[in-house]
């Protein structure tokens, strides 16, 4: 029997699964959580770098459309190994912890060793709650020019190893034939999955270069999506004009669907982006693509989350219980949750989510923001102002977390500190409406009434809208108008 075929392990073939039932769902099983983790490297060539990412990428596209698997998000596994300190996964202790830390999932770990006539590539399997591996894979010496060829194999093998399901279909048809294109493919996913702007810049140049050599790479056009969709959510967050970045995505997203209509992530970016033009018509067809998604990647939790967002985001809906088995560190949902709570004005349980989204993920400036909103909600001054501090130093470009910071010095009588603050806000964001808004309330209440003008002025000129800015200019035009003799 070929090498290729034959698990070291001695007598282990197979990995039976115990699968229960989703609360509240009879019959839809709970499927077992992987994590694959970045593998270890023991090589002198810089170009062998990103393999311990894109060797891992490939093991999780395959594992995913397992339909009794659910793979754990790069970020999770990010955050546990970083918060352990784990710098050797391969470690079978180390890999146990990485597995307890996110909940008793199994780890899949791996080693790549170069030597003189090309890689030696080692996968084990982990179980978080034993400690043990239950499996044991060593590949053949892989010379350069078999690299795609064998990653492609050992995808297929280790999810029938690990599945006790038939996969669905078969991602990997979208690998491309070049294997410097899947390189500059694999490192732009490792760029994308940080989901911050430096990162984005550099996943952008990846994707792009992946596309030069390989035009027709329908996954790197996807890539090229979630870039500009990540550029136009961090855009939106802080207050600036997103629908450049939400168009490029849209445009992106297409093609990436034309070249690979069967691939669950194209179908997904493609799904997304239509959510973010929000016409009626694009939502129905992107209801239509995630659902696609769904039937080929069965417990992808983010697929969830844009049918969820696709439904209409209710907290009601039971889509946002399974999307918190499937990755319970799903930090925005939690802020989502906690915002549809203050939405309607439920204050301590919107308090509830905005705390656990924070401790998922305490770097999030514009949760801290939020959350000082909630403490402004139930009137705890003190305590909402402490959040927008922390905003402004985790963020300091963030408008909101200076303009919520002078609302309070407003509120505490401290009109020039209201002023300074504000007025950072808008020196960040120009056009921000509601900066300029309660600038205007500020220089009211200081007695300064061209000044207010101007700032409501300015507001109704980018708010039409807001009628409280028209009523107010109206009284401060009379405050001048009844100094006069």
């Amino acid at each position: 029997m070929n090498m290729l075929n034959k698990i070291i392990l001695a007598g282990l073939t197979t990995v039976s699964l115990v699968c229960v039932s989703w609360a509240g769902a009879a019959n839809e099983q709970i499927p077992q959580r992987v994590a694959v983790v970045p593998f270890n490297l023991e090589s002198a060539d810089p170009n062998d770098v990103y393999l311990t990412h894109a060797l891992p990428w490939a093991l999780s596209s395959a594992l995913s459309l397992c339909p009794d698997l659910a793979v754990e998000a790069r970020r999770n596994i990010r955050e546990a190994m970083e918060n352990l300190e784990v710098i050797n996964s391969t470690s079978v202790f180390e890999a146990a912890r990485v597995g307890v830390y996110l909940g008793d999932v199994w780890v899949l770990v791996g080693n790549i060793k170069r030597g003189r006539f090309g890689l030696q590539i080692k996968v084990d399997l982990v179980d978080a709650q034993s400690g043990k591996k239950i499996i044991e894979r060593s590949l053949p010496l892989v010379r350069n020019s078999q690299l795609l060829k064998t990653v492609k194999f050992m995808c297929r093998e280790m999810a029938g190893k690990l599945s006790g399901s038939p996969v669905s279909s078969d991602l990997l048809t979208s690998f491309p034939s070049s294997e410097e294109a899947f390189r500059y493919y694999a490192l732009g996913q490792e760029e994308l999955s940080y989901g911050q702007l430096n990162h984005l810049t550099q996943a952008e140049k990846y994707f792009r270069a992946a596309l030069a050599i390989y035009p027709q790479f329908g996954l790197a056009y996807a890539g090229l999506a979630n870039t500009f969709l990540f550029r136009g959510t961090l855009s939106r967050d802080v207050g600036l004009d997103y629908s450049g970045f939400m168009d490029r995505a849209l445009e992106y997203s297409e093609v990436s669907l034309k070249l690979s209509a069967d691939s669950p992530e194209c179908l997904s970016v493609s799904a997304h982006a239509l959510m973010q033009s929000g016409k009626p018509k694009d939502k129905e067809f992107a209801k239509e693509l995630i659902a696609r998604a769904i039937r080929i990647k069965p417990n992808e939790y983010f697929y969830y989350y844009i049918q969820w967002r696709l439904q209409g985001s209710s907290i009601e809906d039971p889509l946002m219980d399974k999307i918190l088995r499937l990755n319970p560190k799903f930090a925005a949902l939690y802020f989502e949750r906690g915002m549809a709570f203050l939405s309607k004005n439920q204050t301590d349980v919107a308090l509830k989510s905005m705390l656990k989204a924070i401790a998922l993920d305490p770097g999030n400036a514009l949760y801290h923001v939020y959350l000082g909103v909630v403490y402004l909600k139930k009137i705890a001054p003190d305590d909402a102002l402490r959040c927008f501090v922390r905003a402004a130093q985790l963020d300091s470009n963030l408008p909101a977390a200076f303009l919520n910071m002078g609302i309070v010095y407003m509120q505490q009588d401290k009109l020039t500190d209201a002023e300074t603050t504000i007025k950072k806000a808008i020196q960040l964001n120009s056009n921000y409406a509601p900066a300029h808004f309660n600038l205007g309330l500020v220089y009211g209440r200081m007695n300064k009434p061209e000044n207010a003008i101007d700032e409501f002025k300015f507001c109704v000129n980018i708010d039409s809208g807001n009628s409280m800015a028209h009523v107010l200019l109206a009284q401060e035009y009379l405050k001048i108008k009844e100094r006069r003799p």
